[in-house]
Parts: C-alpha cells; sequence; structure tokens
C-alpha cells in the first residue's frame, strides 16, 4: 500500500525551504546558524512527521477492519515432507514395528539450534530382508537386463579356453570385489547390458579347424533358420583368443539349406572333459519369436593342398621341399615322419597326399676292413657280404603307420602303398586314405602333432657291397582333404535360449528338434528378489524417480511369488503409476514363497506392464528410476504434543485458552459435555460417528466424562457445526464461541476440555537430504535411519499481509471460483511454496486441445530443487479447486502441471579492456545471466511470467551493464527443452512459445576477447 510522500522530518523541512524561495526570497534558511523562524520551522516539521505517520496506517487500518468483518483467522504453516528409510538390526529376527506418528530428529540445516521433529504419517514394519536382487526383461527386445546383484549372461561355450602361461615375471592381480549398487535405469525403456541371447553352438574336434578353406553347415528343414542367417538377422561366429569373431565369407548355397563359410584365423580350443574342440555358433541379432526348428545339422570341409608341416627321421629335420625320404642309404628300418596336426584330425576325411618321386643312385664302394672299423659299436646289424660284383638295392617294401594313443598302427590306403618305391619309376605319386578317428599326437623329434611314420621293411641287398643304392627323393609334396559331400553331425551342440543352455546332443538323430529359441519371458516386467522372507507388514518400497517431463503413467500390476508361480498381490500405490517419486505398500501375503529365476533363489515381486510399448517415441517419456529402497516411509515435520487438560471456573462466552505453541497446524480438541449431551445424541454419535465421542467411567461403572471432539472452524458465522472452535495461530490461543453461534464447554467441576497440538517448524523443516538420522527415544531393533530426498514444502504460518490480500480476493470474488483471477489467487494462497501460476484454456499441456480442459501451470519457488515440492501439493490443490469450485467441472478436465522449462545458454565472446579482468569479468557475466533468467521472484528481482521468454535484444540490453569493463561483440543463444514431442534444441530466435513455457538458466559460455 502506499505510502504519504515526505513523511521524514528532513523531508518537510527540505520542502519548507524550497518553498520560502517562492513565498518570502528575502528570508535566508539557514540550517547551520537557523535563526527563529527555523527553529519553528523545525518544530512543525517534527511534529507534522508524527501527523504523516498516523495519516500512514490510517488505510491500511481500514483495510484491516474491512477484511475483518470476514472473520478469517491465519492460515496454519505447512509441515515439510520427506521420505526416510530404515535399517534395522539383524537379531535373527523378522524386523520391527515403526508405528504412526513415530518422532524422529533432523539436525537444522544451520547446525545450530534445536534439532527439528519429524513424525511417520503411517506405520511400517522394518523388515530384515533385503533387497539384493533387480532385473527387468522386455518382451519386445527379448532382454533380459540386470540391475542389481550377481547376474551374467550365459557362456557361449562349455568348459575352458586353453588357456596361455603367464609370462616370465607377469603376475595375476587379485581383484577386489565390488559392492552392487543399483544405476538409474529407464523402467521398460533401458536397451543396454541385455544378459539374453540366442544361440546355437555347434562343437567340432576337427572340421572347424579349416583356414582359408571353406566349411560347409547344413540345416535340412530348417528354412526358417537360413532365411535369417540371410537377411543378416543371425550370423555366424566362431571362437578365437579374442572371443567370437565373423567368418570372412558366408554363401548359401542353391539348397538354401546349406552355408559355405571361410574364415582366415584360426579357432581357440575349449577342453570339455578330456577332449578338445573348435566352436563355430549362430547368434541372432534381433528377437527370435518363435522356437526354430530343424532335421538335422551336418557338417563338412575340406582342406585346399598344403605342405606337410613337418618332416623328420626323428633325429634330423628334413627340408619340407624337397627331402630324401630314406636319407641316401637304404637301411632296414629306417623311418621318415611326415606331420600335418589339422589335415590328420578330420575322422572320416579322405585324405590325399601328392608328390613328385625322382630315384636317385648312390654307389658304396667300401674295404672290408672300414667297413668293420665303422660297424665295431654297432649291434645285431647283419654282417655285410663283400663281393666283387656290384649290385643294385632298392626299397621293396614299406609301412603307413599312425599313432592311436598305445602304439604305431597301420593305416589303410586306398591301395596297398606298401612297395610304392619297388619299381624305382620316376613320377607323381599319390596315396589316400580315410583319416582314423582314434588317431592322436606323438612327441617326434622336437615336434608333437599327429603324423605319419613310413619305416622300410625290406630292402634287398642294402648290405651288400659294391652296391648301388636306389633311393627316392620326394619333391612338392602336398596333402589336403575332403568329405567328398559327406556330412557328419557336430560333436556337441547346445542352445541358448534368453539365458538358459540346453544341451541338443542327443536329440541331433531326431526326426526334429529346436536348433534356436527367443526368452520364455512372455511380458515386460521388473524383478524384485528379497534374499530372506518378509513376514510381517505393512511392507514399504520407495521409487525415486527422476524429475522428468511429461511421464507416461505406466499400468501395471504387481505379482508375487508362491511354491505354484506367480500371484496377484494388492498394492498401494503412491507413485501414481510411476509418474512421481513415492512409495509402494503391501501385507506380505502368508503364501510367499521363494523361487528360482535365473539361477537365483529369492522371495520375488514382479511388477508387470498391463500393455506393452507400441510407439517407440514415446520411450523418452518412461520414468527413470534413480533407486529403489526398502523399507521406506513418508514423513512430516509435525510435533504431537501430549493431551493438555484445560479447566474453567466459569463458563462465558468467547473463552480464550492459550495451548502453549507456536506454529500451531492443528489441533485434536475433545469437550467434556457430561451434564450438556442427551441420551439421543451419545446413542445417536455412537452408532454414526464412534470415533468423535469417548465415554469415561469411573471405578464404580458410573460416567465420570462423555468427550465429544469439536472441529476447527474459520468464522463462527459460517461454521459448518455447532461443536467448534476457532485457533488464533499468531498468537497461539484456542477460542470458543458466545454461546450462542455455536457451543461452548460447560463443565466446571472436572476437566472442560483436552486438547492435542500439532505444531511444524515451517520453512525450518525443508532440511537437506540425510539430515534426518535419529529416533527421539529409544528405538528397538532400528539400527540406522536417513532421508534420502530432500524435504519439501514446509512453510511458515500466513502473515498478516497475506491474510489481508487474501481477504480482499474473497470480497472480490465473493468466495467463489468463476474468473481465472479467482482461480489463480486460490492457488497463490494455497502454499507459500507456489511463486506463480497462468491458466491455459482450452489446452493441455501434452498438446491435446478440448475446450472443457483448464490447465493450470504452476511455479514452485524450490523448482531447482526438483518436482517433489510440487508433486507434494499436487494431488491436494487439486482437491481443494474443485471442492471450491462453482462451475461444473470434472475432475479429469482439471490439470495442475510444472511449467516446460525451457533452458536458455548464452555464448558470448566479450572484449576486455583489462586482461587481468578476464576470470572476473567471466564470473560476474555467468551471475548476471543466472540472475536475469530466473523466473522466480524475490526482493531485487521480479522474474518471467508463465508463457514469456526473454528476447535476445532483452539479454544483450542485460550484459551492457558491465560495458564499462568489457564489450559484448557477439552473442548466440540455444534454447533446450522437452516438451510433448520429445527434447528439442533450438535458436532463441526460432522459439516458438508456448503458454506453458518458462525460461531457465542454462549452460553459459564467456569467450574472452583482447585486442
Amino acid at each position: 500500500m502506499d505510502k504519504f510522500k515526505g513523511h521524514t522530518a528532513e523531508e518537510i523541512e527540505n520542502r519548507i525551504i524550497e518553498l520560502s524561495h517562492s513565498y518570502t526570497p528575502e528570508w535566508h534558511y539557514d540550517k547551520e546558524n537557523p535563526d527563529i523562524g527555523a527553529a519553528i520551522a523545525r518544530i512543525f516539521a517534527s511534529q507534522m512527521e508524527d501527523n504523516v505517520g498516523i495519516l500512514d496506517d490510517v488505510l491500511e487500518r481500514y483495510h484491516a477492519e474491512f477484511v475483518n468483518f470476514l472473520d478469517l483467522t491465519l492460515k496454519p504453516a505447512k509441515p515439510a515432507s520427506s521420505i526416510v528409510v530404515f535399517n534395522s538390526i539383524d537379531n535373527g529376527g523378522d524386523g520391527t514395528e515403526v508405528v504412526r506418528g513415530t518422532k524422529l530428529l533432523a539436525m537444522s540445516d544451520g547446525g545450530e539450534g534445536q534439532d527439528i521433529v519429524f513424525e511417520t504419517t503411517r506405520n511400517l514394519f522394518v523388515t530384515n530382508s533385503r533387497l539384493d536382487l533387480i532385473f527387468m526383461v522386455d518382451y519386445e527386445d527379448g532382454s533380459v537386463i540386470p540391475l542389481l546383484g550377481q547376474m551374467a549372461p550365459i557362456e557361449i561355450y562349455e568348459g575352458e579356453l586353453k588357456a596361455d602361461p603367464l609370462e616370465e615375471g607377469e603376475i595375476e592381480e587379485d581383484v577386489m570385489p565390488v559392492e552392487p549398487v543399483l544405476q538409474p535405469f529407464t523402467l521398460f525403456g533401458e536397451k543396454e547390458g541385455s544378459i539374453s541371447r540366442s544361440v546355437l553352438s555347434l562343437y567340432h574336434s576337427s572340421l572347424f579347424d579349416a583356414q582359408d578353406d571353406p566349411i560347409f553347415i547344413r540345416f535340412s528343414g530348417g528354412e526358417k533358420l537360413c532365411s535369417l542367417i540371410s537377411e543378416g538377422k543371425v550370423v555366424f561366429k566362431y571362437l578365437t583368443k579374442d572371443g567370437g569373431r565373423e567368418f570372412d565369407e558366408v554363401a548359401l548355397l542353391d539348397d538354401k539349406v546349406t552355408f559355405r563359410l571361410v574364415k582366415k584365423n584360426e579357432c581357440e580350443k575349449v577342453e570339455v572333459g578330456d577332449k578338445e574342440f573348435s566352436l563355430v555358433y549362430l547368434e541372432a541379432l534381433v528377437p527370435i519369436r518363435e522356437i526354430l526348428k530343424a532335421n538335422s545339422i551336418g557338417i563338412s570341409s575340406s582342406g585346399a593342398e598344403l605342405e606337410p608341416e613337418f618332416v623328420t627321421d626323428g633325429n634330423l629335420e628334413y627340408n619340407k621341399k624337397s627331402f630324401d625320404m630314406f636319407t641316401d642309404t637304404i637301411a632296414i628300418y629306417n623311418e621318415c615322419f611326415i606331420g600335418h596336426d589339422r589335415y590328420f584330425n578330420k575322422p572320416g576325411a579322405k585324405v590325399n597326399i601328392s608328390f613328385d618321386v625322382s630315384f636317385l643312385e648312390k654307389e658304396l664302394y667300401v674295404t672290408a676292413k672300414q667297413e668293420e672299423e665303422e660297424l665295431s659299436i654297432i649291434k645285431r646289424k647283419p654282417k655285410a657280404v663283400w663281393t666283387d660284383k656290384v649290385v643294385d638295392s632298392v626299397i621293396n617294401e614299406i609301412s603307413f603307420e599312425y599313432y592311436n594313443g598305445l602304439g604305431w598302427k597301420k593305416l589303410s590306403c586306398d591301395y596297398d602303398v606298401s612297395t610304392i618305391f619297388e619299381q624305382c619309376k620316376d613320377g607323381k605319386y599319390e596315396i589316400s586314405f580315410t583319416c582314423p578317428d582314434d588317431w592322436e599326437p606323438v612327441e617326434v623329434g622336437a615336434y608333437s602333432g599327429r603324423c605319419i611314420k613310413l619305416q622300410i621293411l625290406k630292402a634287398d641287398n642294402c648290405y651288400l657291397r659294391p652296391a648301388i643304392h636306389h633311393y627316392p627323393q620326394v619333391k612338392n609334396m602336398l596333402m589336403s582333404f575332403t568329405y567328398e559331400g559327406k556330412y557328419v553331425n557336430p560333436d556337441k551342440a547346445e542352445m541358448i535360449c534368453g539365458t538358459k543352455k540346453v544341451d541338443i546332443t542327443g536329440n541331433l538323430d531326431e526326426e526334429e528338434f529346436e536348433v534356436m529359441a527367443g526368452s520364455d519371458y512372455t511380458g515386460d516386467a521388473l524383478y524384485l528378489g528379497f534374499y530372506r522372507a518378509m513376514k510381517a507388514g505393512p511392507i514399504s518400497l520407495f521409487f525415486d524417480l527422476e524429475d522428468a517431463f511429461g511421464l507416461t503413467g505406466i499400468k501395471c500390476r504387481y505379482e508375487y511369488s508362491t511354491i505354484d508361480g506367480f500371484k496377484p498381490l494388492r498394492v498401494l500405490d503412491f507413485t501414481d503409476d510411476f509418474t512421481r517419486p513415492g512409495i509402494i505398500r503391501f501385507i506380505p501375503p502368508s503364501d510367499m514363497h521363494e523361487m528360482i529365476i535365473e539361477g537365483q533363489k529369492r522371495y520375488y515381486i514382479r511388477i508387470v506392464r498391463n500393455e506393452r510399448q507400441t510407439d517407440p517415441d514415446r520411450l523418452m517419456f518412461m520414468p527413470k528410476i534413480r533407486n529403489i529402497m526398502l523399507n521406506a516411509i513418508s514423513v512430516e515435520n509435525i510435533y504431537t504434543s501430549d493431551a493438555k487438560e484445560f479447566f474453567i471456573d466459569e463458563s462465558i462466552p468467547d473463552m480464550h485458552f492459550s495451548l502453549g505453541a507456536g506454529n500451531i497446524l492443528d489441533a485434536e480438541v475433545w469437550v467434556n459435555e457430561k451434564g450438556d449431551i442427551s441420551k439421543q445424541e451419545i446413542d445417536f454419535l455412537l452408532n454414526n460417528s464412534p470415533d468423535r465421542i469417548r465415554i469415561d467411567y469411573n471405578f464404580v461403572g458410573d460416567v465420570a466424562a462423555v468427550y465429544v471432539r469439536w472441529q476447527e472452524t474459520e468464522n463462527f458465522e459460517r461454521a459448518i457445526s455447532d461443536r467448534c472452535y476457532v485457533i488464533d495461530r499468531l498468537l497461539g490461543e484456542i477460542i470458543f464461541s458466545d454461546g450462542i453461534k455455536c457451543r461452548i464447554p460447560r463443565v466446571t467441576d472436572d476437566i472442560a476440555f483436552v486438547a492435542v497440538v500439532r505444531c511444524t517448524n515451517g520453512t525450518e523443516g525443508n532440511v537437506e537430504a540425510f539430515r534426518i538420522n535419529d529416533l527421539m527415544g529409544q528405538g528397538v531393533f532400528i539400527d540406522s535411519l536417513t532421508n534420502p530426498v530432500k524435504a519439501y514444502g514446509g512453510c511458515a504460518m500466513e502473515t498478516i499481509q497475506k491474510a489481508l490480500k487474501r481477504g480482499a480476493g474473497i470480497i472480490h470474488s465473493r468466495n467463489r471460483l468463476v474468473s481465472i483471477g479467482d482461480y489463480e489467487n486460490i492457488i497463490l494462497n494455497y502454499s507459500d511454496s507456489i511463486d506463480k501460476v497462468s491458466t491455459v484454456v482450452g489446452e493441455t499441456i501434452d498438446g491435446k486441445k478440448n475446450p472443457a480442459d483448464i490447465t493450470f501451470v504452476v511455479l514452485m519457488k524450490d523448482f531447482m530443487n526438483g518436482s517433489f515440492s510440487f508433486h507434494n501439493i499436487e494431488r491436494q490443490l487439486k482437491m481443494h479447486l474443485l471442492n471450491n469450485c462453482e462451475m461444473v467441472v470434472k475432475e479429469d478436465n482439471v490439470h495442475i502441471v510444472e511449467p516446460t522449462f525451457v533452458d536458455i545458454s548464452v555464448n558470448a565472446w566479450v572484449e576486455v579492456t583489462n586482461i587481468d579482468d578476464s576470470f572476473e569479468i567471466q564470473n560476474q557475466i555467468k551471475a548476471v545471466l543466472s540472475e536475469y533468467l530466473n523466473p522466480v521472484t524475490y526482493i531485487s528481482h521480479a522474474g518471467w511470467n508463465i508463457g514469456t521468454i526473454p528476447k535476445k535484444s532483452q539479454i544483450l540490453m542485460r550484459l551492457n551493464i558491465l560495458k564499462s569493463k568489457a564489450i559484448v561483440k557477439r552473442i548466440a543463444i540455444i534454447c533446450k527443452y522437452t516438451d510433448y514431442m520429445g527434447e528439442k534444441e533450438v535458436d532463441l530466435t526460432k522459439l516458438e512459445v508456448t503458454p506453458f513455457m518458462i525460461c531457465r538458466s542454462g549452460d553459459h559460455a564467456i569467450n574472452i576477447i583482447y585486442d
């Protein structure tokens, strides 16, 4: 309210001096040496100051008296609210009870003064169980996403990889276990981290070892699987040291069921028991919705011509390109070993060895004496026969053997090769045989692997002298293998369906069997696993949601695990279908039983979405859960006093009693009406409102007192009952009527009435997170407690100025809600936490238009701390409007929403005059922008109205206040916001402002220019 101008003595004196120049110009007014006229002027100014002060208060007093006709009382303070999580002492029991009204203590934010009291709003059973396993399944993606606890994807391969030994000096480090922590996740919208997979693993000891050679895999009757492979939805991979690797070439043959695969790298062997296998597997890149089947799985391969891996006689290594097979001197039992571990490890394959042979001659002319000297140390060798005639010696017979793990065994060839060198014919030779399945590696000299041993069994004249030895020299030895169109079963086959592994080796000979399938889960669900049974209740879970625009409400049903599967669970949902942070409360059913899911034995509660997600664009509006906490309960900054008894000596009108408390919320007042209430009234209250009457009896059974609970009213003229009282919260008094408008207490020989007062600390109750950490009194079996979220919504008692403004609004609207101004006034007066409100008619914040819709856009003073404060008042505010609305408005047409916050980020290029001021100017500009773009009203800042966004010119003008130190050369302003269409980022000049928008300071970048 405006004051009279110039009401101080100094201002009045200065006004006299100013007027004296016009009325008495000859009078020189000297403040330093006042004359008698100046003294009189000062006396007048002093007296006039008091009169002006009285006039200043007249209009305000008139306003107050006018409003007093409404008989208003000050609105009570509002208590702050928060969530407290309890941890019980694990004493082997089920837990402990925390009853409604349990008092908790919080340290004030200043750290000084008395602790602030909070009370629990509901009963809670603090269970000793623990939520230690959380995972989510998504039917659309076929995913199983672990969120908390020890869950890992099923390993594709069975057994162990052949481990490389640690290098010298290398030490295997111990990894400290990390306590699992729940990371924020999008409910039914998370896409990363799935452990579900659809895989078909095929093992074989040798067929997959081919490098640069084709491998053939045939799925007879598996046309659907082959189609998915051709479309790239299922891929072939093989196991290497670095993990799974895709084949370099994959081609579908003309029969449409056989694939030709080529890889350039070596397969890593997998040890299963005492055997080693190579692994090829098929992995689905898309969810598998149906079970894929086949009639058979066949594997085939072929190997191109390669040189032997080694050729040796057991002591000396031969040149693989050209070598004398049995040396240049023929002797019985001379040996030659030809090795190729990979090609000789193809059971059932046809192996072909080709080579060029040239027979060379060596003449042996030695004397008998020389021969005797050379053979003197050799035992059991036939004595050489000396003749004068030169004889020829050839290899008449050889053996062709392989090692089977016990000894050397004859290798059966397609034709007899024992006399292959007897004719001594030069030319190209070929040996072919079917690779036996019992061929084992053996150590030969410096080599280890599968090899063929050729040994001379018969060589005529080899010991005669002189002699000419016709020995074979081998060149261009090449070997290859092929299965000749024959397909064999894998040695082992496994199928991974989601998170389950199934061995299908025994099914390969059936007419039809499954080869690939998806997860068994049939819907979207969140699984919560508890390691111990919850046997008492109520139990509560707090879901802490991140603030986001337009959260999509998710209709869910709750189920619990039993010995016979899952059954419906009845809950109280205070999250409004996951649109706000809140608590889920339930009573644990008696038949709740542990169940094994994903190999984890737990007591499960699952949250199942009723309807599947059909619009992928709405995923961004799915709720994001920051944490889920067990044993949580809502608390309010309320202190409930003990019952206080009041006595009166005489029952008189307009009685006032001090309640002895400040910041009174309300009071529960029980008035003793013994002797003043009729039998009919007692019976009526007992039958219809038993919670409003209490009868006390003395020791002989007579009625000692009849207490009736009275109601609070704002004034006695508009009281809804004759049993009522008024609370003067400014003075902390309870006031009764005059006995005419309403009743008054009349018992004078006993307790007149009993009052239980509830108080709050108002704004002081808005304590930060983790400040509520103690119990008032001893808490049995409670180990610790804390509030994971900040306390919100606490505000002080209504001031006289606000009450006068509210009263003026009531007079203006005649206590009816008709115009937009009426609605906005009642919203602003509802809570001191509300800063601004705007009304949008015929449109909702999600873009829907309906003439019947009324949307109230509410800006909270503490909006920077999140939406908890808004959610704390939203529901009650809506009911308050509907109860006072004069129009016929459906509840579904009234919407209370937060604004669409537009983050305005300024990127400015600023020229400074002094480079030493750079950091200071950067900080000053950021501070100016943050203050200027703050939408909330405070003493030195008017804020911004909802539906108004500052223009570029306004922001630039605001930055010019620093032009003495810096000049803004150029600015770029980006607006970022999220509305019902998604997240957007545009230049300020291109922003389409809606009635729901309000600005908010974003991230600013100040670039310094110094010339």
